[in-house]
């Protein structure tokens, strides 16, 4: 008996000691594992749905109506400050641009001067003479010609003179080019209007103003 009871004393003395080794107090944390590959791409999802159309917006302003046909040409000296001096220089030349000699010879070309008061006249034809003061005192009798195509440097060259053996001063010079082809009568193809009227002309064919001031 005595042998049985050791035995069993024995035993409990394991099972604290199991007990108590089991209550102990926990570890130090172990370091941190590497971080896991990264995963591949999920699919795209469904594409949503198409926005509400915005509302329409105001309409512009109407532009101004063309004239593929008609051109016009200002030219003045230094900008419009000084002037054209026909009181002592009898004549000038001037120079229009363009490829091919087709508008120089199949358009009506009409020519105006501008002078000193801002008023446009239609040339040839008599323009007043103004003194100093911007006054009439005379007249001046002025052509207009056109003396073809200049090939060499692409250009069509015209020249205004003064008839009169006085002159004046112009501000500016004005060319109208209306281009009519080749087909027919080219007088025929012109519209029902005053020509010599630069503002009419510009009334009929819609043309911006080209005043340089």
């Amino acid at each position: 008996m005595k042998s049985t009871y050791f035995k069993v004393l024995c035993g409990l003395a394991l099972s604290a000691s199991i007990f108590f080794a089991s209550c102990g107090k926990d570890g130090d944390t172990g370091p941190a594992g590497a971080a896991g590959a990264t995963g591949a791409t999920g699919a795209n999802g469904p594409t949503g749905a198409a926005g509400a159309t915005g509302a329409t917006g105001a309409q512009g302003p109407a532009g101004q109506n063309g004239n593929a046909n008609v051109r016009q040409y200002l030219f003045a000296i230094n900008g419009g400050n000084s002037l054209f001096d026909f009181s002592t220089g009898t004549a000038y030349n001037l120079y229009v641009s363009t490829p091919t000699s087709d508008s120089i010879y199949n358009s009506a070309w009409l020519a105006y001067v501008i002078d000193t008061n801002d008023i446009t006249h239609a040339i040839p034809g008599v323009v007043p003479t103004l003194n100093p003061a911007g006054e009439i005192n005379g007249f001046v009798n002025f052509y207009f010609n056109n003396l073809g195509y200049d090939n060499t440097n692409k250009r069509g060259v015209f020249t205004v003179g003064r008839a009169s053996t006085t002159g004046t001063h112009i501000w500016a010079i004005q060319l109208v080019r209306i281009y009519l082809g080749n087909n027919g009568r080219k007088e025929e193809q012109l519209p029902n209007i005053d020509l010599t009227n630069y503002n009419e002309v510009k009334k009929y064919y819609n043309l911006p103003d080209l005043k340089l001031k």
